[in-house]
Order: C-alpha cells, then structure tokens, then sequence
C-alpha cells in the first residue's frame, strides 16, 4: 500500500500527464502555437501562474523564453496587464480567445 509520500508523486505525475496532454490539444487545435507558447497559456488559465517570473520558476523555462513567447500570444490569446520595467515581470490574463482554446483542451 503507497504511503502519503508516494501517493503525493504519483498525484503529481498523473497532474503533470493531464497538463501535457491538454497543452499537446491545445497545440492540435492552433497548430501555429508552439508547445511552449500553449503550456502558458494553459498554466495563465488554470490559475498555475499568472505572471511571467511565477511561469518560467513553475514551467522550468528561462524568463527571457517565456517573455518570448508572452510576445507571440499577445494580443491574440494573451494581455499583458502590468509590467515592471525594471525586472521585465509582466503580469497576464487570457483573451476571449485565448480562453476558449485553453478551454477547449479539458473537453473531451
């Protein structure tokens, strides 16, 4: 029988499954979209993070990639709402349309 420490990682994994699964849906549906540009969009959706710097620490990403590809999705899935001038932290939210497609990779 798994003790809490195992049943945490295996939470985990299947968490970690179900993302890539739903960003590799995501990348299905908006083939012009890399893996990268939807694990964003999907973690700014899901409320994983909301800001640049919280993105590159959870996704494992240099923020310079993620302020990258934050350029690309925006204004068309994404829009920058406050941005630090100093750390070039950009806080995020999705767009109507940005939001739909995020949306639709939980549906089966």
């Amino acid at each position: 029988m798994p003790n809490e420490r195992d049943a945490r990682l295996m939470d985990e994994e299947r968490s970690a499954a179900a993302f890539l699964a739903a960003v590799e849906k995501i990348q299905q549906s908006s083939p012009a979209l890399t893996s990268t540009g939807a694990a964003i969009l999907l973690a700014i959706h899901q409320d994983i993070a909301t800001d640049s710097r919280s993105i590159a620490n959870r996704l494992g990403l240099a923020h310079a990639l993620v302020l990258r590809e934050i350029t690309s999705l925006s204004p068309r899935f994404l829009r920058v709402t406050k941005r630090d001038t100093r750390t070039q932290r950009s806080f995020l939210e999705v767009t109507v349309e940005g939001r739909a497609l995020a949306a639709s990779s939980s549906r089966i």
